[in-house]
């Protein structure tokens, strides 16, 4: 059985990564909105630079940011429906999985 680890990049994901360690992992996925806080993107950076973290990176986010998405229709993403947790998160993570792990089973919801 493969072990993925869908990382964000923050407390939470580090610890997780670092309690179970890295080589626990077959492969570990940040899923990038677009709008990520500029030191985010500095720590995945540094972490896959200086810490040598094989981190697929998935950029698939409608051709624009979380942020220019929610802009153009006019919304606020909520926390308690997920969308944007959906659609630049799971969705995209869903999708690679698929594509790469064909023979592996990936849960529709």
């Amino acid at each position: 059985m493969k072990q993925i680890a869908s990382f964000g990049c923050g407390v939470n994901s580090v610890a997780g990564i670092l309690h179970y360690g890295l080589d626990s992992y077959d492969e570990i996925i940040f899923s990038d909105t677009g709008s990520e806080k500029p030191e985010t993107y500095e720590y995945l950076k540094y972490l896959i630079d200086e810490k040598g973290w094989k981190i697929t990176i998935l950029d698939d986010h409608y051709g624009v940011s979380l942020f220019d998405y929610y802009y153009e229709k006019s919304t606020i993403p909520r926390m308690k429906f997920r969308d944007c947790t959906n659609k630049f998160k799971i969705t995209p993570i869903k999708r690679y999985l698929r594509k790469k792990y064909k023979n592996i089973l990936v849960p529709e919801k």
